[in-house]
């Protein structure tokens, strides 16, 4: 249930264009970032990768376990984003965080 909360303020985030999509471009944007979103399909390596910037620039990394990122943002083969909204970054999560 807390997922499906946080896909909704994802929802939010990218009709307000604050979604920076990929691994290239999270790590070109890191400055803007406030929250990184990892798909439950992404490769072992990717989330290897996602983890280091995280550790490394303090940010907040989450996995999606109910939902594909493909499914929320109607994309094809979206792996990971950016949440560039401090605002939006923190209430989604808050709610990631309660499950």
């Amino acid at each position: 249930m807390d997922e499906m909360i946080a896909n909704r303020y994802i929802g939010l985030a990218l009709k307000s264009g604050d979604v920076i999509y990929g691994l290239d471009n999270i790590k070109r944007d890191l400055s803007k970032i406030h929250l990184i979103i990892c798909c439950k399909t992404a490769s072992s390596n990717l989330y290897y990768s996602l983890m280091q910037i995280s550790m490394t620039n303090k940010l907040p990394l989450y996995q999606l376990n109910d939902y594909t990122l493909d499914e929320l943002l109607n994309t094809s083969n979206c792996k990971a984003i950016g949440i560039t909204n401090p605002h939006l970054a923190g209430q989604i999560k808050l709610v990631l965080e309660r499950e």
